[in-house]
């Protein structure tokens, strides 16, 4: 049987196989997606890198107040 670009072998359909194929497809269709992002430039910062420049902001702001004071 032709199915979408892949030939399946209808006598060894079990669910397990219908599982494992599932599988694949979901972790190629997340492949894309990242792929997609990546290229778009759609994937902004996420929370760890916003906290670290804000920490880093408000050291930078009290070492120069300590300096310049």
């Amino acid at each position: 049987m032709y199915n979408g670009g892949v030939y399946i072998e209808t006598r060894n359909k079990t669910p397990k196989n219908d599982q494992e194929r599932m599988r694949q497809t979901e972790i190629k269709q997340n492949l894309r997606d990242a792929m997609h992002r990546a290229e778009t430039g759609t994937a902004g910062p996420d929370w760890k890198s916003t906290g670290i420049l804000l920490l880093s902001l408000f050291i930078g702001s009290v070492i120069a107040a300590i300096i310049f004071n």
